[in-house]
C-alpha cells in the first residue's frame, strides 16, 4: 500500500505542474516554432530521445476510468519494449521490432498490431525527428519541467501524445496518450535507469497457448 501511495503522489506532483490548455487545438496556437529558445529546446529533446539505447523503469499508469496500475517497463531502442504489469493485472505488452503484441493472460488472447500504427512508435522509432510526419501541438516549460505534445500528421485518429521531461538532468518522466474520444492514459516513470544491458529475451514473445514463437527484428 505504501508503494502505491508513493507512486500516486509522484504522478500527481508531475501532473500538477501543468494548468495550461487541455486540448490540442488550444495548445497549438501557443507554440512559437520561430522562437530560437523553443527551437533549441526541441533540438535538445530530439537529441536526447535519439540517444536513448535502453531504459528500465518502474511505472504507474493512470487509466481513463480513474484506476491506477503499476509495473516494470523495459525499452531497447529502436523498436523494442516490454511492459510487465504487476499482479493481479493479467496484461503483458511487448514491442518486438515490427509488432506491438497485446497479451491477455486471463483470456489467453494474443493480439498483434503493427508497431508503426501505435503511439509507442513515437518513442521507439530509430530516428526521432519532430518534423518527420509529426506536428507539434503543445510546448511549455514550467517548474523545471518541459511538456511537448505531438500528433501524427497522417494519422491524427491515433490521438495526441504529450511527453514530460525534467530539465536538469534532461530525462523522460511521463507521457499521456489522449485518444480520439479525449480519453487519457498517463504513464509516469519512477527510478529510471538508462544504458543498462537488457536480456534480448525480454523483447520476444512465445505464445504458450498455441506453441508459436514470435521473434520479429
Amino acid at each position: 500500500m505504501k508503494k502505491t501511495i508513493s507512486a500516486l503522489i509522484a504522478t500527481l506532483m508531475i501532473g500538477a505542474a501543468w494548468t495550461g490548455p487541455a486540448t490540442a487545438e488550444t495548445a497549438k496556437s501557443a507554440v512559437d516554432l520561430k522562437n530560437p529558445e523553443v527551437v533549441g529546446t526541441l533540438n535538445q529533446l530530439e537529441d536526447y530521445l535519439s540517444s536513448i539505447t535502453t531504459i528500465k523503469s518502474r511505472f504507474i499508469q493512470a487509466n481513463p476510468d480513474g484506476s491506477y496500475v503499476e509495473g516494470t517497463m523495459y525499452m531497447n531502442r529502436p523498436g523494442k519494449a516490454r511492459f510487465e504489469y504487476d499482479a493481479p493485472v493479467p496484461i503483458l505488452l511487448v514491442a518486438t521490432g515490427n509488432f506491438f503484441i497485446h497479451v491477455d493472460k486471463e483470456l489467453k488472447q494474443v493480439t498483434h498490431i503493427p508497431l508503426s500504427s501505435t503511439p509507442a512508435y513515437l518513442l521507439l522509432r530509430e530516428d526521432i525527428n519532430f518534423q518527420d510526419n509529426l506536428e507539434i501541438t503543445g510546448f511549455e516549460r514550467r517548474n523545471g519541467l518541459i511538456r511537448l505534445s505531438l500528433v501524427e500528421r497522417e494519422n491524427e485518429d491515433y490521438g495526441e501524445a504529450s511527453l514530460i521531461f525534467s530539465e536538469s538532468p534532461l530525462e523522460l518522466k511521463q507521457w499521456t496518450i489522449t485518444d480520439a474520444q479525449q480519453l487519457r492514459t498517463t504513464v509516469t516513470l519512477m527510478n529510471s535507469e538508462e544504458g543498462l544491458e537488457l536480456d534480448e529475451d525480454l523483447f520476444h514473445f512465445h505464445n504458450p497457448w498455441d506453441g508459436i514463437g514470435v521473434n520479429d527484428n
